[in-house]
C-alpha cells in the first residue's frame, strides 16, 4: 500500500478514530526494545528501551577501588541511565534504581545531564 493511499483512508476517520490510532501508533513508536547483555566501559548492560529521543540503559557498574567487591567481577546496581544526543555529543543521567518513568523521557527533573564522550 502506498503512502498515498494510507493518507486518503486516515482523512475519512473521525477524530476519535485519529486519536485512538496516534496513541497506538505512538506506543508502537516508543514500544520497549530489549537489547541482548554488553558490556559498556565500566557498566555491564542488563537491558536497554529505546524512544524516540533518548535510550535508558540498566546498567551493573564498577566503581573503580581496588579492593571493592565490583573488582572482582560483583557489580553495583543495577541503576538505569538516560542517553542521549546533544551538541556534537552523547548526554547521560542518572534515574535511578526504578524503571524510567514517562517524566524522564518528556522533560528534565532539574538533575543535570552529564557529558560521556
Amino acid at each position: 500500500m502506498k503512502l498515498r493511499e494510507i493518507k486518503k483512508i486516515l482523512k475519512a476517520l473521525t477524530p476519535e478514530q485519529r486519536i485512538g490510532l496516534g496513541s497506538w501508533l505512538q506506543e508502537l513508536i516508543t514500544a520497549d526494545r530489549v537489547v541482548p547483555k554488553r558490556a559498556v566501559d565500566n557498566r555491564e548492560v542488563v537491558e536497554e528501551r529505546r524512544t524516540d529521543h533518548r535510550t535508558y540503559r540498566l546498567e551493573g557498574v564498577r566503581c573503580g577501588k581496588e579492593k571493592c567487591k565490583c573488582a572482582g567481577g560483583e557489580l553495583h546496581g543495577p541503576y538505569w541511565y538516560a542517553y542521549w544526543s546533544e551538541g556534537g555529543g552523547t548526554r547521560s543521567k542518572y534515574i535511578g534504581k526504578n524503571p524510567p518513568s514517562r517524566r524522564h523521557g518528556a522533560s528534565d527533573d532539574g538533575q543535570g545531564p552529564t557529558r560521556r564522550d
